[in-house]
């Protein structure tokens, strides 16, 4: 084990927000980018604390262990876990690109990429419980597609396969685009999603069993429909 207690999660969202209010606002040039930046950064906290209300509800008290609140995404990442970066990275990645060049209508064959690549992701989740590891996923996935996607690659195999990938637009003083395109994904884009997913799927647990029971077959059908909302999402982005 690394570090326990969901610290990892905790220090992870605090330098995200360091990242954001003392970099990111400081380089912003136009409307569209304060926008982005302030609207994922909205649904990012919100989806936090939302999920932090929902863990003082006697409902799930009991799913909770030790002396301070573990939520279910907050789980001890072990170096075991850590193994799963690599191969969800991969595995998103490599289905997306799959799927892009199997001749499908561009329309379909991007809703069917993004939604293979979440349904990854969110496998992962359930077999590690930490909410950092397709944290970390998503942010290298969609990273690597904006860096292969760049003109500057000119990369033909990429050339006519759009995967949707919400990009920021900012600069980090002296760096580059897509560097600072790439730190934006990490920790802006990638933990505002993953933890709107978590919202979604424990608002579906407590509709339908007012409780966080993880051993329901809700926990599943709720991981679905997240996947299908950030789906539609990218979609829209897209359009």
């Amino acid at each position: 084990m690394i570090v326990n207690g969901g610290v990892q999660t905790i220090v992870y969202f605090m330098l995200s927000v360091i990242v954001v209010l003392f970099f990111a606002l400081g380089n912003l040039n136009e409307d569209v980018e304060f926008r982005s930046t302030i609207i994922f950064m909205t649904v990012f906290m919100a989806s936090y604390l939302l999920l932090l209300g929902l863990s003082v509800n006697p409902a799930i008290g009991k799913y909770l262990k030790g002396r301070n609140v573990q939520l279910f995404f907050q789980h001890d990442v072990t170096v075991g876990h850590l193994l799963w970066i690599p191969i969800g990275v991969i595995a998103s990645f490599g289905i997306s690109l799959l799927i892009n060049n199997a001749g499908f209508d561009s329309t379909f064959g991007s809703l069917l990429a993004i939604g293979a690549s979440g349904a990854i992701m969110m496998a992962i989740f359930f077999r590690t419980g930490s909410i950092l590891i397709p944290i970390i996923i998503h942010g290298v996935f969609n990273s690597l597609v904006i860096v292969l996607s760049s003109p500057l690659l000119n990369l033909k195999i990429l050339s006519n396969t759009p995967i949707p990938i919400p990009e920021i637009g900012i600069s980090f003083g002296t760096l580059n685009n897509l560097a600072s395109e790439s730190i934006y994904q990490l920790f802006l884009v990638s933990p505002s999603e993953e933890m709107f997913k978590m919202l979604v799927l424990a608002f579906v647990l407590f509709v339908v069993k007012n409780k966080f029971d993880s051993k329901s077959i809700w926990v599943y059908i709720g991981g679905a429909i997240s996947i299908s909302i950030w789906t539609i999402y990218h979609m829209i982005q897209a359009l």
